[in-house]
């Protein structure tokens, strides 16, 4: 009770008996017409949508991958999870439950922002298999006010989540990425990306 999202996830995936869990905010809509058995067929760990975003009145696709239906190697999730905001929320995707269960993986109830970001990245990194959809699977409302009231009540643990996750960007570069020709540049990106949340 009155726990925190954290929480309130780390509850669903506790009681879940499906063979995914997909989380969906109550604020926004799940299009399940979009998600059909078809895409489950592969048995990934994780399956990715794309999301219907709406900003102002205005509503756009935010596209998860720039890459065609089917399976996903994780460096590429990585990537895109160091390099982007794409894949930050956990929305349009599909954990497989066995994995979430037998790992123990959960929502880090002592973030105040973030949380959603790790979760998906230690998530990747368990993953053996990951199957990409290009379609439309969410309504997304976008609201900056939530994330603005959560930093005006708690600057210095926003501040601490910042640099915990710039941290985790820096680890997983250094163990998945350290062969790879554009690490400095992958390392100039994570540090920019920090600097702009700063400022925000």
């Amino acid at each position: 009770k009155n726990g925190g999202v954290s929480a309130a996830k780390n509850m669903g995936i506790e009681h879940a008996q499906g063979r995914y869990v997909m989380f969906v905010d109550s604020d926004d809509c799940l299009l399940s017409d979009q998600i059909v058995p078809e895409h489950l067929m592969s048995d990934a760990d994780l399956v990715l949508y794309d999301i219907n975003m709406i900003r102002t009145k205005k509503c756009f696709t935010w596209t998860a991958l720039d890459s065609q239906a089917g399976a996903v190697e994780r460096s590429v999730i990585l990537r895109r999870y160091i390099t982007t905001s794409a894949l930050n929320g956990p929305y349009a995707k599909l954990f497989k439950t066995a994995l979430l269960q037998s790992s123990g993986l959960r929502f880090d109830k002592n973030f105040v922002t973030g949380e959603d970001w790790l979760f998906g990245v230690d998530f990747v990194l368990q993953a053996e298999k990951i199957h990409y959809i290009p379609v439309s699977a969410y309504v997304y409302y976008r609201d900056g006010r939530n994330t603005l009231s959560r930093l005006r009540r708690f600057p210095d643990k926003s501040l601490e989540n910042l640099i915990a996750m710039y941290q985790k960007k820096r680890r997983v570069l250094e163990e998945v990425f350290c062969d790879a020709p554009d690490l400095a540049a992958l390392q100039g990106i994570a540090s920019a990306m920090l600097i702009e949340k700063l400022f925000n």
